[in-house]
This record gives C-alpha cells, sequence and structure tokens, in this order.
C-alpha cells in the first residue's frame, strides 16, 4: 500500500491494476499527467483519495 507520504510511479499503477490503461477518461487523465506533475500536487492527489479509500499497490 502507498502511505500518504509515498508518491508512486506509473510502474506502482500498472503493478496494482495490471495494465497501464485504465478505462475511466478521468483516470486515465491523471495517469498520463503522472510522471509530469509536481510532487506536491502528487501529495495532494493521493491524500484526496487516501481519504476515502486505501490505495492497493505490489509489495516491494
Amino acid at each position: 500500500m502507498l502511505k500518504s507520504n509515498d508518491i508512486g510511479t506509473s510502474d506502482d499503477f500498472r503493478s496494482s491494476t495490471g495494465s497501464s490503461n485504465p478505462t475511466d477518461p478521468e483516470l486515465a487523465r491523471v495517469v498520463t499527467a503522472w510522471a509530469t506533475l509536481p510532487d506536491p500536487i502528487k501529495r495532494a492527489i493521493l491524500a484526496l483519495v487516501g481519504t476515502t479509500t486505501e490505495i492497493p499497490t505490489s509489495p516491494h
């Protein structure tokens, strides 16, 4: 699981979903932009998501 201070990568997304192509268009925008987002924005997105659910990731 990502902790609230972990930023994650596109590889984290692929390993947690089994795909690099999300079917939700809004999620696809986030995944596409992720590598170029500043770290504070990534942390803010993860914090928002973390308020409602845990974020699955592969074991490290």
